[in-house]
């Protein structure tokens, strides 16, 4: 279960990455380079942090809400600031779009942090050498990298898509998807540990009305959607 969950781990996040380094005006060659630089990282923060999983642990408990919704409104707020042009090179942009530029890469270290966090608690559950799984993972996700920016950047140009555009809209989902996950997993997580208890109707009256209710609401709606139906039928003839 430990191997699977990190193999979606590095499937999710090297897509993610993929598509924020894909999206932009970097070359291939040089998203190659970032690759390597990310992958590397996962192999030594994992040696660095191995020691300290159990505080990293509780900081995640602890932070994890309010990190995730600050960095979902950040993404918001970078997925409709539309200054930022990511189909040139830096040197032509101002002071604040430079900014902005390199903030829309902010989601490349926190995948890797997400990474390291996995490959050290798949390595300690699995009582496997640190070094085999945060080198084969770092492998992985540099692996991954290139190929999704490789097709994204392929479909692009093939399909004449606004790179810009394309990488503001990218921002734009991941802050919705970051803020949903905020709010959702601790709920559904918190209901997985809950005890279960057989559900008691309290009066079966008041259930056979609401079930009457639902059906007269269904058949109401159902009857004006045939009604538009023949109507647009009879004009048309």
């Amino acid at each position: 279960m430990l191997i699977l969950s990190l193999l979606v781990a590095i499937l999710i996040l090297s897509i993610k990455t993929g598509l924020v380094l894909g999206s932009s005006w970097l070359t291939i060659p040089k998203i190659s380079g970032y690759a390597t630089i990310f992958g590397s990282s996962v192999v030594l923060l994992s040696y660095i942090f191995n020691e300290k999983y159990q505080l990293i642990g509780d900081f995640i408990d602890k932070y994890t809400f309010a990190f995730a919704c600050l960095t979902g409104l950040l993404f918001l707020y970078l997925g409709v600031e539309r200054t930022c042009i990511c189909t040139c090179e830096t040197k032509t942009l101002g002071i604040k779009q430079k900014i902005s530029y390199w903030l829309g890469f902010l989601p490349c270290p926190f995948c890797v942090g997400a990474l390291v966090i996995s490959v050290i608690y798949t390595a300690g559950g699995l009582k496997v050498p640190l070094y085999a799984v945060s080198i084969a993972t770092g492998i992985a996700f540099s692996l991954g990298i290139v190929l999704v920016s490789w097709i994204l950047r392929r479909l692009l140009t093939r399909f004449n898509f606004d790179v810009a555009s394309f990488f503001h809209q990218g921002l734009l989902f991941l802050g919705i998807f970051t803020l949903l996950s905020a709010f959702l997993i601790p709920n559904i997580v918190a209901t997985m540990q809950d005890t279960f208890i057989p559900m008691v109707l309290s009066s079966k009256k008041e259930l056979l009305l609401s079930a009457v209710g639902f059906f007269v609401l269904f058949a109401l709606g159902f009857g004006k959607e045939m009604l538009t139906g023949f109507n647009s039928l009879s004009w048309r003839r």
